[in-house]
């Protein structure tokens, strides 16, 4: 079956390519998939479908489709074509024999196959169209490279971009009020940079991180039916001026006496993962003490923010670097309100450490000192001399990945997890660096993944992006201990 459609031809490179525009309703018929899992990764000719993220690419197009915006698809053909030009001006009608394109998608293959969901569910879309640029197929190798080409030099937008040129979202557009209506926010609050700001920045906080925070503090009261944005506005703002009123060091970086720059290398008050556990702690206070909540946060003055505060150690800082990993969040929220005197959840329990390093196991809230049985073998390992064996590596990966939502972190957020779970034996046996300058136990972790992902435990980086550890479901649902400890 021949197609035909208008188009434009043109030259890039020293190829010849066509421009053209086609109805989202034809673009699930034009394009299929491979299913390039079954292929080697030499032989691939695209990166493989993450099908987890085509859902949310569709739902973009059906709550915004007043307004949804995509870049062109690129795709290649492989039979002959024949172009009518019309003029003098490279517009033509492009004609081909369907049956023999076999078409490989170059780029913007998630978004076909999200088109595709999204027509399903509304076929009225597809009467739309997207602009598609559609080149010769030369070889494999060339199409290997035009998909390196294609992704080579695109940057992801830091997220507090995303969030001040977001319109739709009304945290952001919350979140952007609330650092004007704030005091200590004002020109104090980085718009662009990601959650850490750049070394010798004049602001205090990120946007990215602030929108988090507010996130965790409004999680009680955005769902309801009758919440209006502005009276969401009023409870931040008001939240935000009361902590603020509490941090004597905030003041003095607006007042002038001391450099942004200065607080951020000595105190950890101004961190992302402070934020976000300051939001969060914000939200239980509101729900416990309505009416009382901003004499409780006064107390806040007391707490002692610096960096040398051994306090924080094994909380939100690691190897005297602050992190900003879920546990740590967790941990750095229950140390506040332990300092608040609210009480603790059995997670939150399991998460904090005690000044010396002695962790707090279930049930240790009238301030016992028991190890949690889950780390005990972590004392020291069952290895000669105290050491980790082969079996302990294994355990202490797959149970810093199951304490992770969906089994699912990036590999520093492991690798901070797994060293606060076995700091002492780290430090006495594997804090010399190997290869590359690398400490050994990151080494040894990094073994551990290897094997976890050879016996099917680990899901393969092609699959979940490179970076990023996750369990496959046979690793989330191990048990660590009873199976990898009898010699699985």
């Amino acid at each position: 079956m021949k197609v035909r459609f208008p188009a434009m031809q043109a030259a890039i490179g020293q190829r010849r390519y066509y421009a053209c525009v086609m109805k989202l309703s034809a673009i699930p018929k034009m394009f299929t998939f491979t299913e390039w899992m079954d292929f080697t990764p030499e032989d691939r000719e695209q990166r493989v479908l993450n099908r987890k993220r085509i859902p949310d690419i569709a739902r973009y197009i059906l709550d915004n489709e007043d307004g949804y915006i995509f870049s062109s698809i690129t795709a290649s053909y492989r039979c002959e074509v024949k172009f009518d030009a019309v003029g003098t001006d490279g517009l033509g009608y492009l004609e081909m024999e369907f049956e023999d394109a076999h078409f490989v998608i170059n780029d913007g293959q998630h978004r076909c196959a999200a088109i595709a969901q999204a027509i399903r569910e509304n076929p009225g879309l597809g009467d739309e169209a997207i602009s598609v640029l559609l080149f010769p197929y030369e070889n494999r190798e060339r199409v290997q490279q035009m998909f390196s080409d294609l992704n080579r030099y695109v940057v992801k937008t830091s997220r507090s971009l995303d969030i001040l040129f977001d319109k739709r979202d009304l945290l952001s557009k919350l979140t952007l009020e609330v650092c004007e209506r704030v005091a200590a926010f004002q020109g104090m609050v980085d718009k662009d940079a990601v959650h850490s700001l750049p070394a010798r920045s004049e602001k205090m906080f990120s946007l990215a991180a602030l929108y988090d925070a507010n996130e965790e503090l409004l999680i009680d009261k955005r769902n309801g039916d009758d919440v209006l944005l502005e009276d969401l506005i009023a409870t931040a703002a008001e939240y935000w001026t009361a902590i603020s009123e509490a941090m004597p060091d905030w003041a003095k970086v607006k007042e002038g006496r001391v450099r942004p720059v200065e607080l951020r290398q000595e105190k950890i008050c101004t961190h992302a993962v402070v934020l976000r556990a300051l939001g969060g702690l914000g939200a239980e206070l509101m729900r416990r003490w309505p009416a009382e909540w901003r004499s409780r946060v006064g107390e806040l003055r007391v707490v002692d923010w610096s960096k040398r505060n051994r306090e924080w150690e094994n909380v939100c800082m690691v190897a005297n670097s602050v992190v900003s990993n879920r546990q740590a969040r967790l941990a750095t929220k229950a140390h506040l309100k332990r300092k608040l005197g609210l009480p603790l959840s059995e997670a939150e329990e399991r998460s904090v450490v005690r000044p010396g390093g002695n962790e707090l196991g279930p049930g240790a809230a009238d301030g016992g000192t028991r190890p949690d049985p889950a780390h005990a073998t972590l004392a020291g390992g069952s290895g000669p001399n105290g050491r980790l064996s082969m079996r302990d590596w294994d355990i202490l990966l797959i149970e810093v990945l199951q304490s992770f939502p969906g089994g699912k972190g990036r590999k520093p957020d492991a690798e901070a997890e797994a060293y606060r779970r076995a700091k002492a034996v780290f430090d006495q046996h594997y804090g010399s660096p190997v290869a590359e300058g690398i400490p050994a136990w990151k080494k040894q972790f990094q073994w551990a993944w290897d094997r976890a992902k050879r016996r099917g435990y680990g899901e393969p980086p092609e699959r979940v992006g490179h970076g990023v550890w996750q369990l496959t479901p046979k690793g989330l649902g191990l048990n660590a201990r009873g199976q990898l400890g009898h010699g699985e």
